[in-house]
């Protein structure tokens, strides 16, 4: 009976999971790009997320004449995200002008999916037979940081959903630090619940970063004086171009910023950082992340994470860092 259920259930988890947006935020693995040659991208992830911008308010103007800030941050939501394969993931991995490590469609890439720190996917959520849905994400280069494509995944769809709970605890005349504090913690408990931590057995501090950074690119795009775009003639304008730059820090590289793990996940990625050990002296990486130290921003969710840590409700992300793995 049990048996004669399984594809039953299977099939039930597959649906659940495929209308869950964070599943398809997908998980990365920094520490592959270590040791390899990457170009920094910055111009030409401004130039294709400004082209896509712009034609977002153009719309805009075209179907909603009389729209909001709130209107027009909802319509860029709308046209960057979407519950499968998030679009700016898709329109960055489709852009040849962007480097990726590993290249799209290459040898290199199939063996990516195998040969990474997730090698054992029946440790995750992420067993199920979704490929290529659950591809690993490859990195890139942006002002100098290291990241995984997958964060696109989390700054525009979980940016838009930090914003909707700001936006939400403002309207209860709530002050802008305390709605920014539970904005934060809705990030957290969802990247430590249902849709993160409790099923993947992950818990990324790097993706709660572009959430926050994503709650912050929604607050530029209009209603102030230096806005992205201002209201100017009866439509949306451009004020100024967006710079990626201004989002991206070190806490994105999970190589350096690492995730929390399970330990039923940690003793088969401990094994699988092994081959990275050697190259934690790699001039190239030492000078990364000396460059990652001298630029550390002031972070609201890293100073929650940090206190998460102290009270014990997380683990020490020392005990599942590149350091420990290598002792």
């Amino acid at each position: 009976m049990l048996s004669s259920l399984k594809p039953l259930f299977s099939c039930f988890l597959s649906a659940t999971l495929l209308f869950s947006p964070q599943v398809f935020s997908r998980e990365t693995d920094n520490y592959y790009a270590w040791g390899k040659t990457l170009s920094d991208s910055t111009q030409a992830l401004n130039e294709l997320l400004n082209l896509k911008l712009q034609e977002s308010v153009e719309t805009e103007n075209l179907e909603n004449p009389f729209g909001s800030c709130h209107d027009l941050r909802k319509r860029v939501h709308q046209d960057f995200s979407s519950q499968i394969r998030h679009r700016v993931t898709r329109w960055v991995e489709d852009d040849p002008q962007i480097q990726k490590v590993p290249a799209m469609d290459t040898e290199d890439y199939e063996r990516f999916q195998h040969e990474n720190i997730y090698q054992n996917r029946k440790l995750f959520i992420f067993s199920l037979s979704l490929s290529p849905l659950l591809d690993l994400a490859p990195t890139i280069k942006v002002a100098g940081i290291h990241l995984g494509v997958d964060k696109f995944g989390h700054f525009f769809p979980w940016g838009w959903k930090s914003y909707l709970s700001y936006k939400k605890a403002l309207e209860k005349k709530e002050t802008p630090d305390e709605a920014l504090a539970k904005s934060i913690l809705f990030s957290f408990k969802t990247e430590e619940g249902r849709l993160g931590f409790r099923v993947s057995k992950i818990f990324s501090r790097a993706d709660m970063e572009a959430n926050y950074r994503g709650f912050l690119f929604y607050l530029d795009l209009c209603g102030e004086s230096d806005s992205l775009f201002v209201w100017q003639n009866q439509k949306w304008s451009l004020n100024r171009d967006l710079d990626f730059s201004d989002y991206v820090n070190p806490y994105w590289d999970e190589s350096f910023n690492n995730s929390i793990f399970k330990q039923s996940a940690w003793k088969k990625i401990h094994q699988a950082l092994q081959p990275y050990c050697a190259l934690r002296n790699d001039p190239e990486v030492v000078s990364r992340h000396e460059f990652y130290q001298m630029n550390l921003p002031t972070s609201p969710p890293q100073e929650l994470i940090l206190k998460s840590i102290r009270s014990g409700r997380l683990a020490n992300p020392d005990d599942f860092s590149i350091e420990a793995a290598c002792q």
